[in-house]
């Protein structure tokens, strides 16, 4: 009887269920342009994280662990230039205009995030763990703004004064929701261009989604890729056998970015669509966490 119970307990040890969460500092590393031409930056972006851990452990010190969370990470991204191009739109047709330019977003993308790791344990207080981890994305967000300033001003036809415009406008996307050339909310800005010898008003939206400069034949795929995977390590500091803290850094190994819908702001095609890139832009995140072991 004796030695069952005995059994018993060190079987329930192998196991242990948890949970964890906690901030993360994150952003993407990748082609980063500081030209003549433009100046194009990632920086860091702040998010949360939450989950379910299991441990198995094979000796008191070593063991294998994963975890089933959310994990929403993403970039701050930065475009500065003095002669970019914004292209309005007025029907079908399309009217491109150079000026100066700074587009400004905060990205947010939440993903179901899987990890696949050792760990070892080379004092009573410390856990040391190492691996792979695999994430899927299931929402995109992104939240920033559009400022441009015409630094080639036109006039009024009847004088030749000449007047200088600029507009700002928000930007909420969905990219996962959002439509080409789509808008939120009613027209609120009015841009007067010289066309063709002639003066006309544009209306514009003052907030715009993620896709609002893209027509339909050039929308093919969503904006970020849905699977992601990479390294992740970290060690936790045990305050006693079930509280701990924890510091997790992700280091991805795929392309976050779809190279279809990756949009480059400073080039547009003969027929004054913007094209798209091949940039190759990894996650790199840093967690912060507290957790409980049982």
């Amino acid at each position: 009887m004796c030695s069952v119970g005995m059994s018993s307990h060190m079987m329930a040890q192998d196991y242990k269920f948890g949970i964890r969460g906690g901030l993360n500092y994150s952003q993407y590393l990748g082609l980063q342009n500081n030209t003549s031409d433009y100046m194009e930056s990632y920086n860091l972006n702040n998010g949360i994280h939450f989950g379910v851990t299991f441990a198995y452990h094979l000796s008191d010190i070593f063991g294998f662990r994963t975890e089933v969370g959310y994990n929403q990470i993403g970039t701050k991204y930065r475009f500065e230039s003095e002669s970019a191009p914004y292209v309005f739109r007025f029907g079908l047709d399309r009217e491109v205009r150079y000026g100066k330019m700074i587009r400004e977003f905060d990205v947010n993308n939440s993903y179901i995030h899987v990890p696949f790791m050792v760990f070892y344990k080379p004092h009573r207080k410390l856990e040391l763990y190492g691996g792979i981890y695999t994430q899927f994305l299931v929402l995109q967000l992104a939240g920033g703004s559009i400022d441009f300033t015409d630094p080639d001003p036109r006039g009024s036809l009847e004088d030749g004064d000449l007047k200088n415009y600029s507009f700002f406008q928000s930007v909420d996307a969905n990219y996962y929701a959002d439509d080409p050339r789509g808008t939120s909310g009613t027209q609120g800005l009015i841009v007067a261009l010289s066309i063709d010898n002639d003066i006309q008003n544009i209306g514009m939206a003052r907030t715009v989604n993620g896709y609002f400069e893209l027509d339909e034949d050039e929308k093919l795929a969503s904006r970020h890729n849905w699977f992601d995977a990479g390294l992740e390590g970290g060690f936790s500091y045990f305050v006693n056998g079930s509280l701990y803290f924890g510091v997790t850094a992700m280091y991805g190994l795929l392309d976050v970015t779809n190279d279809k819908a990756d949009v480059d702001y400073f080039e547009l095609n003969e027929f004054n669509k913007y094209i798209f890139r091949d940039d190759f832009d990894r996650n790199f995140s840093a967690q912060i966490s507290m957790g409980f072991k049982f």
